[in-house]
């Protein structure tokens, strides 16, 4: 790699361990006992409340290219950088500032697999990751936590999302190029009009040819795609010394090792580099490494290729089943159904013809040039592999009529397992692999388990767990070496329809949850009404998926890893008014739900520092951070003295002290922030203790109770829960310091009822377990 910029040199130099003042006392780490987290020197229950950091980690900075940006997409995609991700580290104090203010204590942090190996494959990016150490260094000292997040959405940048090297796709014969014509992929940066790229369309490129195909052979291509080889020098290094002479005999893998190797060695490559460079952030700061954001099982368990599957939830804009993605995918015009989204749900539009005019979305030949081997190989015959469809090769349909021939083919298995295989049969081996590889240099990493989005979690098979729900016979087996002992389960959560529909609907909301268990015998049982409905709703569903992962991996604590809402609520209309209220009702029924859950932990999606009201978080025309820069009269936004300046959506404290124990002395007052402005605004500083001491409505003459345990509670136990909803003084009937009025707590009375210790919206935040 190229040299950093000789500011970016200094700055990392100048946060660097070797340079740097050793900080006296390094933050204590976490264990793990049931679904707790305890705190390793004071023994106390800590809850982790926080936010991803960042969405803007999914996209390169040299050359700067958002989603909305065509230029220079489609160039030369391994000469490209992340350094200078989440920001600049001249103003990482300042965010990390305004962060601990709000009192988060726990950052999932963001990067992609791109960012470690763009180059080729097997060539790391040692810059970007020396720049993400100084960044860890910086979390050190605002007090933050953090873990790992391997982010992918969609697959790749060049298949509408983020995640993977562009070199993957040219691994198994596609060409990003006619993504676009072929309807392989539906990408922002190569939209027509991307002002007009639907908003939110993006995840279903989950099922189109090019991501779809992606997942698929990274996961089960063994199975699926035994004859997809790729071919590797057997020996790099002399094959580094036959750059134009004869090719040596290259080593023959399959797609799904060549792929799943690659990431993996990836991300142990950046443990080991932490490990060997920054070994004192381990457990103090880096808690643990996610396996892999939002893993998605494409086509795996499909019953037939020409229905849609399943697992495919969503329907919006242009929705070709599998098998249309295969024809398309060779130039072959197909009319292909087109969706909307409403309330309701999808509603079909229209049908649509797709017509790629015989552009193809496959390489004809799969060459070592691809990979970035010398191009003088790509004569040689053991060097070059079959380009095309994949599936066609493997005979799922026939190229010559056009003919599906197996319609179950992904469905089908030669594996033994007397059963159509699972996504789980594939996730969890890969899962227990990359643990193995990651704590190959951290000893005692977290591993944050996150399992497909609005999925079950995956059933894995222990001695403790046989029996119980999920059916042992349908468990799949990991070994007993001590790779699932020191796990957090990671899933995400989003309130759907606000989501897609960027609109937040205060009067019902269905429980997706239950019906998609069927719980319900008509979807419309599963509607809840009005705000309290709303938020016990959210707070019933978080629970179930804490309750599953716990019922199909074990007891571990769970961490929320994603949950937010979109701030260009009712398309942008804050932005001009200032107005901020929906997005505040709508962010308070997520958190009223996640905080209605004793011991459940969360990382919010997301800040963004270069968020920007036009384009939002610059990724598919999201807008989900909670903070963008405000408008200055000249200056940096990151030096202003007021923190909750450009606060969006927040108009709550919270704080960051999150545990007790009986075996300590109580902790001192903290000072937190009384409220967070809309957008603008300042907030003075107050004492928790002392509010709840002073409140005028208040029956309880002293702080309230902070009665702890030296060990948590065991699982499925019930939390003693307080009398007074705002305070936590134990009286019941108080209204809370801050005179809430008497209308106002009947209208939430039920929320209340049904959360544990829910402070009022004014001193929302985080719980000490009792």
């Amino acid at each position: 790699m190229a040299a950093p910029a000789d500011d970016t040199a200094a700055a990392v130099a100048a946060a660097s361990p070797t340079v740097r003042a050793p900080i006296p006392t390094a933050p204590s780490s976490l264990l793990i006992s049931g679904r707790a987290f305890i705190d390793s020197d004071s023994s106390r229950t800590v809850l982790l409340r926080g936010v991803n950091l960042s969405g803007n980690a999914k996209l390169p900075t040299k050359p700067l290219t958002p989603t909305h940006v065509s230029d220079g997409f489609l160039d030369d995609d391994t000469n490209v950088s992340f350094v200078g991700r989440p920001f600049p580290l001249d103003q990482a104090d300042a965010h990390l500032k305004r962060l601990k203010s709000w009192g988060f204590n726990f950052l999932r942090m963001v990067f992609t697999w791109e960012a470690l190996e763009h180059k080729g494959p097997g060539i790391y990016d040692y810059e970007f990751m020396d720049y993400l150490i100084a960044v860890l260094y910086k979390l050190r000292e605002h007090g933050f936590k953090c873990f790992m997040d391997p982010h992918q959405d969609v697959w790749s940048r060049f298949t509408g999302g983020s995640g993977a090297p562009g070199w993957t796709l040219r691994a198994a014969g596609l060409n990003a190029t006619n993504f676009a014509a072929t309807g392989a992929a539906m990408v922002q940066n190569t939209f027509k009009e991307p002002k007009d790229y639907p908003k939110m369309s993006w995840s279903t490129n989950y099922f189109k040819l090019a991501a779809g195909t992606m997942f698929t052979l990274f996961f089960a291509g063994e199975t699926f795609a035994p004859n997809c080889l790729v071919a590797v020098p057997a020996d790099p290094a002399a094959a580094a010394s036959h750059p134009d002479g004869p090719a040596p005999k290259p080593k023959l893998v399959n797609i799904q090792e060549f792929l799943q190797s690659h990431y993996i060695n990836a991300v142990a490559e950046l443990a080991k580099r932490i490990h060997e460079t920054a070994a004192d952030l381990e457990d103090s700061v880096v808690v643990g490494y996610d396996t892999l954001n939002e893993p998605n099982a494409a086509f795996i368990g499909a019953p037939n290729v020409a229905k849609r599957p399943p697992h495919q939830e969503l329907l919006l804009d242009l929705s070709p089943t599998i098998f249309q993605g295969m024809l398309m995918g060779e130039g072959h015009a197909c009319e292909v159904e087109k969706y909307g989204v409403s309330w309701l749900g999808p509603y079909f539009i229209t049908k649509e013809t797709v017509d790629p005019k015989g552009t193809i979305a496959w390489f004809p030949k799969r060459l070592p040039s691809h990979l970035g081997l010398p191009k003088a190989w790509d004569s040689d015959p053991d060097w070059v592999q079959e380009g095309g469809c994949i599936w066609a090769n493997h005979g799922v349909w026939d190229r010559n009529t056009k003919q599906l021939l197996v319609p179950d083919y992904f469905v089908r298995t030669t594996s033994g397992l007397g059963r159509p295989p699972h996504f789980d049969d594939f996730f969890v081996p890969f899962a227990e692999r990359f643990i193995r590889a990651v704590r190959s240099h951290h000893k005692a990493a977290v591993s944050f388990v996150e399992p497909a989005a609005n999925s079950i979690a995956p059933r894995v098979r222990r001695p403790w767990l046989e029996g119980k729900e999920g059916g042992g016979g349908q468990r799949v087996p990991v070994s007993n070496d001590g790779s699932w002992d020191r796990i957090c389960f990671a899933p995400h959560f989003y309130d759907s329809l606000t989501l897609i529909t960027k609109t937040y609907n205060p009067y019902f909301t269905p429980d997706l949850f239950g019906a998609a268990r069927h719980r319900y015998s008509h979807v419309f049982l599963s509607i809840k009404f009005f705000e309290s409905g709303i938020k016990a709703c959210f707070r019933d569903q978080l629970a179930g998926t804490q309750d599953e992962g716990a019922e199909n991996i074990g007891e571990a604590p769970c961490v929320i890893g994603e949950i937010g809402i979109p701030i260009d609520l009712e398309n942008g209309k804050a932005f001009s008014t200032g107005d901020y209220s929906m997005q505040t009702r709508a962010l308070d029924a997520n958190l009223c739900g996640l905080e209605g859950n004793p011991g459940l932990n969360y990382t919010l999606w997301t800040y963004v520092p270069d968020n920007s009201n036009e384009w939002g978080d610059g990724w598919n025309s999201e807008d989900l951070s909670l903070w963008s820069p405000p408008k200055t009269d000249g200056g940096s936004v990151a030096d202003g003295e007021d923190l909750d300046a450009g606060a969006r959506g927040i108009k709550a404290g919270y704080l960051s002290r999150l545990a007790g124990a009986t075996s300590h002395p109580p902790l001192p007052p903290l000072s937190t922030p009384s409220r967070l402005a809309r957008a603008r605004g300042t907030s003075k500083s107050t004492s928790r203790a002392s509010t709840f001491r002073n409140s005028p409505t208040c029956k309880s003459t002293s702080a309230p109770s902070r009665a702890t345990r030296s060990t948590p509670t065991p699982p499925g136990s019930t939390l003693p829960r307080s009398g007074c909803a705002s305070c936590g003084c134990g009286e019941r009937g108080c209204s809370g310091g801050g005179g809430r009025g008497e209308a106002e707590e009947r209208e939430s009375a039920w929320a209340v009822l049904m959360a544990v210790r829910n402070f009022r919206w004014e001193t929302f935040g985080a719980r000490v377990i009792q």
